[in-house]
C-alpha cells in the first residue's frame, strides 16, 4: 500500500468513528467490535493500528484506552473510545 493508500484509509477510518461517537455513544470492545459497530470499511490490523497511533497523537479528537485482561491469555485488547471534550 502506498502512502497516499494509507493516509485516505485512515481518513476514512477516523471518520466512521467520529460519526459514530458524535451521537454521545461510547465504544467498548474489541477491533472487529468496533468495526461492526461504525462499519468500518478496514481489516482489524489497520484499525488497531489507527487506535494506537491515534492514542498518542495530541490534535487526536478521539480519547483511546487500550487495557489487557491478564486473567485471560491471548483473549486481545480491549478498547474504551469516546470524543474528547473541549
Amino acid at each position: 500500500m502506498q502512502k497516499s493508500e494509507v493516509r485516505h484509509k485512515q481518513w476514512e477510518i477516523a471518520d466512521s468513528l467520529f460519526s459514530y461517537l458524535e451521537t454521545g455513544r461510547l465504544l467498548n470492545g474489541k477491533v472487529n467490535e468496533i468495526i461492526k459497530a461504525c462499519d468500518i470499511n478496514a481489516d482489524g490490523y489497520t484499525v488497531a493500528k489507527f487506535l494506537e497511533r491515534a492514542q498518542s497523537m495530541a490534535h487526536s479528537p478521539f480519547v483511546i484506552q487500550r487495557t489487557l485482561n491478564r486473567k485471560l491469555p491471548y483473549n486481545g485488547l480491549f478498547y474504551r473510545i469516546a470524543l474528547k471534550t473541549r
